[in-house]
């Protein structure tokens, strides 16, 4: 956008000599007896240029800041299809639709920001992803399981099915000894998705009946999730699966 820009002029002069020469452009003339500065305006970077009373940005997270020129949504979506084009030798437009049905399948996944390779693997195993879904639906019917896969891209990606069915079967036992009902199971998989993983879920639970003596576990987590996330392992965090 086009922002304004404060420019001051140079003046100089012999020290001491109280005779000041400022270098003048055209019309400068006109506005010497004025403030030493003229507002000109540059292209900036930033999507708006909202500021408080004193001129500072009130906004200076990356969301203010906008894409170079023709570095669209679409445009990076392209690319991104483009390059598995190449690597899978399948056609641009049959991995787009592809895309399409994995985000109606499941509506919380980030393809837009989704490694290229990660991305691949789902698109050419959309039968096993479907499959999966059901699966892990009929274990967590209560679930909102689009965005438990989302946040737990292993659930889909784990080449070992088995294994994956075999930890949920562990995390409803860890549900059932700390006695969480099915709508205190789906506000902690909401908050916590990542305590799907047994060890993650188990270590959890150990360390609030460490830390909170004589309380129930579950009740600590339901109101503490920063406990869950405390715990947590670099092995199944979802930013190994997007880009940053």
């Amino acid at each position: 956008i086009m922002a304004p820009v404060v420019v001051m002029r140079r003046c100089v002069g012999a020290r001491g000599s109280g005779a000041v020469r400022c270098r003048a452009g055209p019309g400068e003339a006109r506005r010497r007896r004025g403030a030493p500065w003229e507002v000109k305006e540059y292209i900036s970077k930033k999507t708006d240029r909202t500021v408080d009373r004193l001129g500072n940005f009130t906004r200076q997270s990356d969301e203010s800041i906008a894409d170079p020129m023709g570095w669209t949504e679409e445009s990076k979506r392209a690319l991104k299809f483009d390059i598995i084009a190449r690597d899978v030798g399948r056609e641009v437009s049959e991995l787009a639709k592809l895309a399409e049905v994995l985000e109606r399948l499941v509506p919380d996944i980030n393809v837009k920001t989704m490694k290229a390779e990660v991305l691949s693997k789902l698109l050419l195993g959309m039968d096993d992803v479907s499959m999966r879904l059901i699966l892990l639906k009929e274990v967590f019917p209560y679930c909102n399981v689009s965005k438990l896969v989302s946040r737990n891209l292993f659930l889909l990606l784990d080449p070992d099915m088995s294994k994956v069915m075999q930890g949920c079967e562990e995390v409803r036992g860890i549900l059932a000894a700390e006695s969480f009902d099915e709508g205190e199971a789906k506000r902690l998989f909401d908050q916590s998705p990542e305590m799907i993983v047994p060890s993650l879920f188990k270590e959890a639970v150990s360390e609030v009946k460490r830390l909170f003596p004589g309380k129930q576990a579950k009740s600590v987590l339901l109101s503490n999730p920063d406990i869950a996330l405390s715990v947590q392992n670099l092995e199944h965090q979802e930013r190994g699966n997007y880009e940053l």
